[in-house]
């Protein structure tokens, strides 16, 4: 849905122009018209809407300059630089052409009303949104490629982490390994050994067996082990740097990004992924994927972070009982496309915040502790680069369902 907010002192003038658009779809979108009769109902309308699209903009209303002192709070003072402004007035102003007042005040467009008809004034509105949206797919581009960046840069770690974990991991095995064939009374030459010293191998074999001294080692083997795991997958994970398409097992690829979220979220103390129970269901019968590895595994990571969330929030919301904190992975094949799917159980959203997920910079967190961009940027890897599709479905208290499907090829 675009915003577009309509300033003028005109009451007549704001209700036929809300009579003209409101009924109006531009761009595959239904419109949204919010009206102000001064500029200070236009700055409260800002502040409450950041994501308007669009401001028409008289000029002249309580003072001469009301319009532009009100385009360089939006400007200056907001920060906005992305909301379109179109000038709408009735009256010319000596010594500025519209071109010198486009060029100083940022704005889209200028047109004086006595001029203006209506097919030009739909034509100004629809080129507008038009070049929003193109700001809004290049700051989704950038953000994405920062956010490549990052994961680059995470890989590198990742990789000089494991290498150094790597060595002393394969000692702790081999020496673990060492001790248990060492004192086996399966090879012969502890027997020899034992008796070269003077002792009888079975009492110790049977006293570190009654003291669960093998017990401890295997536990030891078994967390080296899972250690060992953890680490390839951060190799693997560092290694994938490249932008290029290529086939891969989408159930792998969601097996070892819910480790990596696991491990994420282990170096916080305010979730613990280990307690959020993971059901797959997948099919049996998935063929290999076409895509970026790195882009589609930033996206899960994010629909996986977010669930987490979701769900501690939930469990926060004391006057709503919670059942056991779950997230079901689904992956199905569906003909020409996978369907994959991040359902969880947390708190939900109303229709109002589904709309909006995927706009940059909208965020339900808390300030600072979210940019609001990381699902806009989901949904351009999704929908741009993979050239897939990506809607969620969200019921307030009983959770989140995210619905991705990816084209074979």
């Amino acid at each position: 849905m675009w915003k577009i907010l309509v300033v003028d002192d005109e009451p007549s003038v704001l209700e036929l122009t809300e009579i003209m658009l409101r009924k109006l779809k531009l761009l595959d979108r239904e419109i949204h018209v919010i009206s102000a009769q001064d500029s200070e109902q236009a700055r409260q309308a800002m502040v409450e809407n950041p994501d308007t699209a669009l401001i028409i903009l008289d000029i002249v209303m309580e003072t001469r300059d009301s319009g532009f002192e009100f385009i360089g709070y939006v400007r200056n003072t907001l920060q906005n630089n992305t909301t379109r402004i179109v000038i709408r007035t009735g009256e010319s102003f000596t010594g500025w052409s519209p071109s010198k007042i486009a060029n100083h005040y940022d704005i889209h467009d200028y047109v004086e009303k006595t001029r203006l008809t209506k097919e030009r004034f739909l034509t100004i509105i629809t080129c507008a949104l038009r070049y929003y949206q193109h700001i809004l797919e290049r700051m989704r581009f950038e953000e994405m490629m920062v956010q490549t960046e990052k994961m680059m840069s995470v890989a590198g770690l990742a990789a000089g982490i494991s290498h150094e974990i790597n060595n002393p991991l394969n000692i702790i095995l081999q020496s673990i390994q060492n001790i248990v064939r060492h004192t086996s009374l399966d090879v012969p030459k502890n027997f020899e050994v034992a008796n070269e010293c003077s002792v009888e191998l079975e009492p110790i074999h049977a006293y570190l067996e009654k003291q669960r001294v093998f017990m401890f080692l295997g536990f030891a083997k078994e967390a080296a082990q899972r250690t060992a795991s953890i680490v390839a997958d951060m190799l693997q994970f560092s290694r994938r740097s490249d932008t290029e398409k290529e086939p891969a097992n989408l159930i792998e690829l969601v097996n070892k990004t819910v480790e990596l979220a696991r491990m994420d979220y282990n170096l916080k103390e305010q979730y613990r992924f280990d307690d959020i129970q993971i059901i797959r269901e997948f099919d049996s019968n998935i063929p290999p994927v076409v895509c970026i590895l790195t882009q589609i595994q930033q996206v899960l990571l994010n629909l996986l972070n977010n669930a987490a969330q979701a769900i501690y929030n939930q469990m926060d919301n004391a006057e709503t009982e919670t059942s056991k904190p779950q997230i079901i992975l689904r992956i199905q094949y569906k003909g020409e496309k996978i369907r994959l799917e991040v359902e969880d159980n947390g708190i939900g959203m109303d229709e109002a915040t589904s709309k909006r997920v995927f706009e940059p910079f909208f965020t339900t967190k808390e300030k600072g502790s979210g940019t609001g961009l990381g699902l806009s940027v989901s949904y351009f890897i999704i929908t741009t680069n993979h050239q897939g599709e990506m809607t969620l479905e969200s019921t307030p208290g009983l959770g989140t369902k995210f619905i991705i499907y990816l084209p074979l090829s």
